[in-house]
């Protein structure tokens, strides 16, 4: 799963999102550094020294089932471009569908 960087509400960041950048107070000074997993300690205190959002970091969305089938697709499709110049050989069977299976963990 990629990551991306949000900035969020403090009330709509979960406990245990990652912090993105450091939190610092009006003179520079580190309050939370880049990368802390956030507590509700954390939250309560951010909120009542006025730090109304965060950087953090979250996930992309799951894909839809439709979104998958294409991706799996794609990626069959890739291979066999690949691949279309290789002898059809047992050899070259089986290293192909060793890649797809590999490929195809993602999606687990």
């Amino acid at each position: 799963m990629s990551e991306r960087n949000q900035l969020l509400p403090l009330d709509q960041i979960i406990v245990g999102m990652e912090l993105a950048e450091s939190i610092r107070d009006r003179l520079g000074n580190v309050m939370l550094p880049e990368g802390v997993f956030l507590t509700e300690q954390h939250l309560q205190s951010l909120a009542q020294r006025g730090i109304a959002t965060a950087l953090v970091k979250v996930g992309e969305p799951p894909m839809t089932g439709e979104e998958q089938e294409k991706q799996i697709q794609a990626i069959k499709e890739h291979l066999d471009y690949i691949f279309r110049h290789a002898q059809d050989t047992p050899l070259n069977q089986e290293l192909k569908a060793l890649i797809l299976s590999y490929r195809m963990e993602q999606f687990d």
